[in-house]
C-alpha cells in the first residue's frame, strides 16, 4: 500500500517548494517485517524509527512484527530491525513509537505479553558494544496488560515530570476501554487506571495527551466519536460528539500547537464526501470550539489514514491519505 503525505495549513504561508519522493524502504524481504501501520519517530540526529504489525525473525514467533531504524548514512538510508517481537516482549504493534525524557523509545503492542492483552514497552541500545553489523537492541516490558485494566493498548504520551499516559482500546471493566498512567518509582513503573469507560457511545479511545496542567484529551472511536478532556483531578467531560457534517470515527490522538488549539482527524464521512476530515478544537469561554479545516472527498483528495497528524513551527499540519487520490493510492495534497 503507497501512502503519501498530504499538506494542510493551518496559518496562510507561502507557496511550498516542489517536493521530491523518494521510497527509502521497501518492506517484505528477510524478516524485515511488513505492513508499517504507525507513524515515525525522528531522533536528534534525524534518524527514523517504526514498527510493522506482522513478520520479523523471532524463533518464538516469525509473525509477530518488529521495530526497525532507518540511519541517514551521506545521501542515503540504512534500514535494519532493531527488535523482533518474541510474543512475550508483545507482538502486533499498531501504535507510533516515542522518546521518553531518557532519549530511549518506549511503546505498545495490541497483543502479546503476560496475558496476550498487549505491553507497554521501552527499547535501548544494548549497554555494551556490539561486534556485528546489525545489533538488536534491549526490550523491557513496563506493564503486561491483563483485560481488567484494559486490553489493545493504543498511542502513549510523556508529561514534564516523565509520567507516561495512554489508552486501552479495548477491556476494562464494561470491555469498551480504559485511561491509564505509569509512574517511574525505584527502577520500575508503577500501573494506575485514571478512568474507566462505562458510558454508550463514548468509548474505544486512541491515546491521550497531557497538557502543563496535568489535563488528559483524546477522541474516541466507536461511532460517531467524540472528543474528550479527562482534568487533573479525575473530571471526565466531553468536548465534541462527531458527526456527518464534521466527520466521524476519529481514529488518531490528538495534538497541541504553541497556543493550546487541538488538531485531529476523523476517517469518515464529512461535508464533501466520505474520505473524512481535519478539524480543530480551540479553548472558547470555557468551553471548546469546533473548526472544519479539510473535508476530504474520498476521490481526487483522498481518505484519511491512520497515524496520527504532525505539526511543524510555522503552524503547518501534515499527515497521510491512505487511498484513493489520482491513482487511487493516498496523494499528495495542500
Amino acid at each position: 500500500m503507497l501512502v503519501i503525505a498530504f499538506i494542510l495549513s493551518v496559518a496562510v504561508a507561502p507557496t511550498a517548494q516542489a517536493q521530491t519522493f523518494s521510497v527509502l524502504h521497501s518492506f517484505g524481504n528477510n524478516g524485515d517485517g511488513y505492513e508499517p501501520l504507525a507513524g515515525l519517530a525522528i531522533d536528534a540526529g534525524g534518524n527514523l524509527y517504526g514498527t510493522t504489525f506482522f513478520g520479523g525473525a523471532s524463533n518464538q514467533c516469525s509473525d509477530c512484527g518488529t521495530v526497525f531504524k532507518l540511519a541517514r548514512r551521506n545521501s542515503g538510508w540504512i534500514y535494519s530491525t532493531i527488535l523482533s517481537f518474541n510474543g512475550g516482549d508483545g507482538d502486533h504493534p499498531a501504535a507510533q513509537l516515542v522518546f521518553g525524557h531518557d532519549g530511549s523509545l518506549y511503546g505498545t503492542t495490541t497483543a502479546g505479553g503476560n496475558f496476550d492483552n498487549g505491553n507497554v514497552f521501552n527499547l535501548r541500545p544494548q549497554p555494551r558494544a556490539c561486534v556485528t553489523a546489525l545489533c538488536p537492541w534491549e526490550a523491557t516490558v513496563l506493564h503486561s496488560f491483563d483485560g481488567g485494566g484494559g486490553s489493545y493498548p493504543t498511542n502513549i504520551a510523556f508529561d514534564q515530570a516523565g509520567n507516561l499516559y495512554g489508552t486501552a482500546w479495548d477491556g476494562g471493566t464494561e470491555d469498551l476501554g480504559s485511561i491509564y498512567e505509569l509512574t517511574p518509582s525505584g527502577g520500575s513503573w508503577t500501573f494506575q487506571v485514571l478512568y474507566d469507560f462505562s458510558a454508550f457511545g463514548v468509548s474505544n479511545p486512541n491515546g491521550v495527551i497531557p497538557d502543563q496542567n496535568g489535563n488528559l484529551y483524546g477522541t474516541t472511536s466507536q461511532t460517531p466519536g467524540a472528543a474528550f478532556e479527562l482534568t487533573s483531578s479525575g473530571q471526565f467531560q466531553v468536548l465534541f460528539t462527531f458527526n456527518s457534517g464534521s466527520g466521524v470515527d476519529p481514529d488518531t490522538g490528538l495534538i497541541f500547537d504553541s497556543s493550546g488549539n487541538l488538531y485531529g482527524q476523523t476517517l469518515y464521512e464529512g461535508p464533501d464526501g466520505y474520505g473524512g476530515t481535519v478539524f480543530e478544537l480551540s479553548p472558547s469561554g470555557g468551553g471548546w470550539s469546533f473548526s472544519l479545516l479539510h473535508s476530504f472527498s474520498g476521490k481526487n483528495n483522498g481518505v484519511v489514514g491512520s497515524p496520527n497528524l504532525v505539526i511543524d513551527a510555522q503552524g503547518n499540519l501534515y499527515g497521510t491519505t491512505a487511498w484513493n487520490g489520482a491513482h487511487a493510492y493516498g496523494e499528495s495534497s495542500s
